[in-house]
């Protein structure tokens, strides 16, 4: 072998060393994320702050959670946080937690929530309950958490109704992500919290007949619409749902099709950016 040769195994072997650096430094972007992960049935979303540091509400039903996450930061995760205890939305959370690592998680305390935390006894990390009032600050981001209500019991209602309801704000970019609430409880918010003009929102049930009343959506006034959906024998995303949205002239993208949905909140403008299709938008922020 020669003296090139031997260079040439020496600067291949550096490359392959530190890929996984350069990757995470090329992939995520410096601005504030919040990308809606392609995982087939079910939620999960990535929430990265301008420092690379990212947080997961919900984490699917699907071990391909774990590549999508891979694919925007090495990290270990800032916080996981569970919506509500089903399968498509927590089912993956032991293994996160074991392969990509995270020091705290929250969530509402339920008993079907402690039979999900049962599994995380080999593993450290904190757990704190998440009710109305208990919003935190994650980098340029705000949780306001609006659901569940501290006066109401969540073991006497549906679980899908014990999903926590967040209005995350950055700057003047606003989200509103509510896991599998339904139509009732959607309704007693917005008129609660006067929750309007939405910039982004994440439409409930992952777009099921009892979620998103023609209602709800006139008065949540949302600019874009994303559906998290897989395959399924449901009937998600409902055809009534995306009638609604088409008669209210809301734009929507769906995970199923159009793959990972980025959301880029740089300073002036807040980008919408898709994986698989063409779609792409400019949302210029509101002042003020």
């Amino acid at each position: 072998m020669n003296i090139r040769n031997s260079i040439n195994y020496v600067l291949f072997g550096l490359i392959i060393g530190i890929a996984p650096f350069l990757i995470n430094r090329v992939l995520l972007k410096t601005e504030n994320q919040i990308i809606f992960l392609n995982i087939g049935q079910g939620d999960a979303s990535l929430i990265c702050s301008s420092n690379s540091n990212c947080g997961l509400i919900d984490t699917g039903k699907s071990s391909k959670v774990i590549e999508e996450i891979r694919k925007y930061t090495y990290k270990p995760l800032s916080f996981i946080l569970i919506t509500h205890p089903d399968k498509d939305h927590s089912g993956e959370l032991y293994n996160i937690v074991k392969n990509i690592g995270t020091e705290k998680i929250f969530l509402a305390q339920t008993e079907k929530a402690s039979e999900l935390l049962s599994t995380l006894k080999s593993v450290q990390v904190e757990i704190f309950e998440l009710r109305e009032n208990n919003d935190f600050v994650f980098g340029d981001f705000l949780f306001d958490v609006l659901w569940p209500s501290l006066e109401i019991n969540l073991n006497t209602i549906n679980s899908n109704d014990t999903s926590t309801a967040l209005l995350i704000t950055n700057k003047n970019t606003k989200f509103f992500l509510a896991g599998d609430l339904g139509s009732k409880y959607e309704n007693l918010l917005q008129s609660k919290f006067n929750i309007s003009n939405i910039d982004i929102l994440k439409i409930s049930h992952h777009g099921s007949k009892n979620s998103s009343t023609f209602d709800f959506l006139t008065k949540v006034n949302p600019t874009i619409a994303i559906i998290s959906v897989g395959k399924n024998s449901y009937g998600h995303p409902n055809s009534q749902v995306l009638e609604y949205l088409k008669r209210l002239e809301i734009d929507f993208l769906q995970t199923n099709v159009d793959g990972d949905i980025k959301i880029n909140l740089k300073k002036e403008i807040t980008e919408i950016d898709t994986e698989n299709s063409k779609n792409s938008y400019i949302i210029l922020n509101k002042s003020g």
